[in-house]
């Protein structure tokens, strides 16, 4: 008979071979991760029949449990948004222990009814009379109403739920939320969402009034309805005005200064001030503790300061906040601002009702320094033109208003600056405490728009010629940048060939530590153009080296991005500058071992270290071999703290890492570090037999580990001997060691001393090759057989002496 062939796209087939295959993983990616979206989409009918026939088998009651992360399989469908009721009870009665199945995240299939957008009100009121004790567990740290709730913000609410649950438990509200010792209540979380219909947030407080007086992070539930800033227009005037009459002291308490809030020491009017709430909400909390509009922060900031910053300032609500506590126009808060120098963004009406109210805010510096970075045009001319002497004030910093208007991007800057520079022609030649003139600044904040700094040019053509107290010239600011991005460096590059045209020489000028604007060009950009442009004004530039900083392909080895396109245009030009080492910074590879990015590092690697190893990407080995490179130890711990992978390695000989490094002057600390790794490597054997340790006292132990490290590690490798049959006591005869290591090598293996090699030759045969007569004579006198023992040529040890 022949089958019909269904699409494998069908649901009820994927399930089929997912059965069959017997998973939980793969069940779950029906139900939850993969089909479960498609499901939705298409309206699937779930696939309860399906289920029957192969659940109630023996195989299938075996992913009906616990499996893999611990969820059954009730917990996998409670989760599914087209699950019915009949599959929840059919499950539940095949398996009922999944009903209590709290898992290792502590959630039971209740909580994934809670969290499902789709569940039905029934299938949660089964889940609850099967097990009511449900609605006390946490998973991560919320309960199941919790979960409820806290899913209110991103869909539909599910009131019904809320209420069935409440009835069912009432005392479940009581129940302390949250984990890791930050402990909050439904009615924290109620206060945070915007969709919570006020009967309810009632009947929570009615079931525990005391809810009111908790604290969450520090916040009573009347902060976190400003903290968070989700209820709007009347709902949030209606909520608002339940909890003053339900708890009126709380529009007098201060939230407790911790580590999570903004507003610490804050008051609900200071955060429903900074929300930029309407001015009815201002007004209940003005009524509910009246002494609010006179009572600072932690920051010194009044409610109007928090009014000012919100953004959203009108001139009603402006004027009821002023009018109940005026003094407030003058204060200053402890970062030094006033009122007036947050509203700077708002409209002219409002500033200019801030001024008249309060002149005297008109002698503040910060005001008009702030009207030229975030004003509009009508302000700052408005404060100009009644204030003109605001012109010439300096900021603490020593900041003219031309420094600080350079800074803002403003559509209209080249006017503000023509405007600006009309009222104080001196300001464009003024240096602050660092000696920048406004033109360094405008380098410096390479958003600024190029005609501003060819205008800032045009006034002051000496300007790209004045270095500031650090020696720097507006040149090494336009690439002394905290970012960068591709479209910035091509603006960027039409303002260097301006400052170039202007002062020709500067790309040769150093600053007080050395620097050229090549070196910072190569650490902070990434286009090649913008260095390019550079070299080809000073070819010799890639050679100069500043004694702290190094060469500028030091400065680009320090890249963090993981463009190495300057890099390679360096080297390109001069191959050798990357073995350049500097005292205190070492080469470009120490560079990038400490402050690179991953394919600076790698690039660099394969630039210093050559030979067959580092082609077949064996870094550790070729580094720990290479004799002309100083301080391994820098680069072999970034290798092996973000390359790991290489330390388990072989070269061509079958050598681990660990051969060669005890073969070769690299740090203890690395030695350790490559075994703490690989607690293996001390027993790993080459395809010639040996170990490390052969490998260590071939060389004369330089990193001195064979006694306190390899010996102790595996004091069996004594006995080991490699394909020349040489034990260790053989290669630290030959190569010569101290006297103290060859009676440990003699200790742990006695035997060793009279043994003998390929060529018939014991240790004492060695130590006479190599004329190491302190050891000679400790050898001699241990062994007497040694002294007239004949090789394969029938020599004498005294013989080879």
């Amino acid at each position: 008979m022949k089958r019909t062939r269904k699409s494998k796209d069908d649901p009820a087939v994927i399930l089929q071979m997912l059965i069959d295959r017997c998973t939980l993983d793969s069940m779950k990616f029906l139900l939850l991760d993969g089909e479960a979206k498609m499901a939705e989409e298409k309206k699937v009918e779930f696939p309860l029949k399906l289920l029957q026939s192969h659940l109630t088998t023996e195989v299938g009651h075996s992913i009906l449990a616990a499996h893999g992360d611990d969820d059954s399989l009730l917990h996998q469908v409670c989760y599914h948004p087209n699950v019915t009721l009949d599959v929840v009870r059919w499950l539940v009665e095949l398996y009922p222990e999944a009903l209590r199945h709290q898992t290792s995240c502590g959630w039971v299939p209740l909580h994934c009814a809670c969290i499902n957008d789709h569940i039905s009100l029934e299938i949660v009121e089964y889940l609850m009379n099967c097990y009511p004790e449900a609605l006390r567990l946490k998973w991560e740290g919320k309960t199941p109403l919790a979960c409820v709730i806290d899913c209110y913000g991103y869909r539909s609410s599910r009131d019904d739920i809320v209420r069935s649950i409440l009835g069912k438990d009432p005392g479940c509200v009581g129940v302390r939320i949250g984990e890791g010792g930050e402990e909050s209540t439904v009615v924290h979380l109620v206060c945070k969402q915007s969709k919570i219909p006020l009967n309810v947030v009632k009947k929570m407080v009615q079931i525990w009034p005391g809810s009111l007086h908790e604290r969450e992070d520090g916040r009573l539930p009347l902060h976190n309805l400003f903290y968070h800033g989700r209820y709007k227009g009347d709902t949030c005037t209606e909520l608002l005005d339940f909890l003053l009459k339900s708890y009126p002291q709380s529009a007098s308490v201060s939230t407790v200064p911790n580590n999570h809030i903004f507003n610490e020491s804050a008051l609900p009017l200071h955060m429903a001030c900074r929300r930029g709430e309407s001015l009815d909400i201002i007004k209940m909390l003005g009524n509910a503790y009246p002494e609010a509009f006179n009572s600072i922060d932690n920051d010194g900031m009044y409610p109007l300061h928090h009014y000012c910053l919100s953004g959203k300032v009108d001139l009603p609500t402006m004027v009821y906040i002023v009018e109940k506590f005026p003094v407030a126009l003058e204060r200053h808060n402890h970062f030094g601002f006033l009122p007036a120098s947050y509203a700077i963004r708002a409209s002219l009406e409002i500033v200019r009702f801030m001024i008249e109210r309060a002149p005297a805010t008109a002698q503040d510096t910060d005001l008009f320094h702030s009207a030229a970075k975030d004003s509009s045009d009508d302000v700052l001319r408005y404060l100009l033109q009644h204030f003109p002497e605001g012109a010439k004030s300096r900021q603490m910093s020593g900041e003219t208003i031309l420094h600080s208007c350079v800074k803002c991007n403003h559509r209209h800057k080249r006017e503000r600056l023509l405007f600006l520079m009309d009222l104080y022609p001196e300001a464009i030649k003024m240096k602050d405490e660092k000696g920048n003139l406004p033109l360094h600044v405008a380098a410096k904040y390479s958003y600024s728009q190029t005609n501003s700094i060819q205008l800032l040019l045009s006034r002051f053509p000496f300007g790209a010629k004045v270095q500031n107290s650090e020696g720097r010239l507006p040149l090494h600011l336009v690439f002394d940048l905290s970012y960068s991005s591709h479209e910035l460096e091509k603006f960027l590059l039409d303002i260097e060939k301006q400052l170039l045209s202007a002062n020709p020489g500067g790309v040769k000028q150093l600053d007080d530590s050395g620097r050229l604007p090549l070196h910072f060009a190569c650490k902070n950009i990434k286009s090649v153009e913008n260095v390019q442009c550079l070299v080809q004004q000073y070819p010799s530039s890639i050679h100069v080296v500043s004694p702290k900083h190094g060469l500028p392909i030091h400065e680009a080895s320090k890249s963090r991005d993981e463009n190495a396109s300057i890099l390679v245009y360096l080297y390109g030009l001069s191959n050798e500058t990357v073995c350049t080492y500097v005292a205190g910074t070492g080469t470009p590879l120490h560079c990038a071992s400490r402050e690179g990015g991953d394919e600076v590092f790698q690039l660099l690697l394969t630039m210093v270290l050559r030979g067959k190893e580092v082609e077949q990407g064996l870094f550790l080995h070729a580094l720990f071999r290479d004799h002309d490179l100083q301080d391994k130890n820098v680069v072999a711990k970034r290798i092996l703290g973000d390359f790991q992978a290489h330390i388990l390695q072989r070269d061509s000989r079958g050598a681990a890492p660990l051969h060669a490094a005890v073969a070769s002057d690299v740090g203890r600390e690395t030695i350790e570090q490559l075994i703490e790794l690989d607690r293996e490597a001390v027993r790993r054997r080459d395809s010639s037999n040996a170990l490390p340790i052969h490998y260590a006292l071939r060389q004369g132990d330089p990193s001195n580990v064979v006694q306190d490290v390899l010996l102790s590690l595996y004091p069996a490798s004594t006995r080991v001997a490699d394909a020349n049959g040489f034990l260790p006591i053989h290669c630290a005869a030959r190569n010569g060691c101290s006297l103290e290591l060859m009676k440990q090598l003699v200790e742990l293996f006695p035997e060793g001393i009279s043994t003998e090699d390929m060529r018939g030759e014991h240790p004492l045969h060695k130590a006479c090759r190599s004329g190491h007569l302190e050891l000679v004579e400790f050898l001699a006198n241990s062994s007497k057989s040694s002294v007239r023992k004949v090789n394969v040529d029938g020599m004498h040890p005294a013989l080879l002496l």
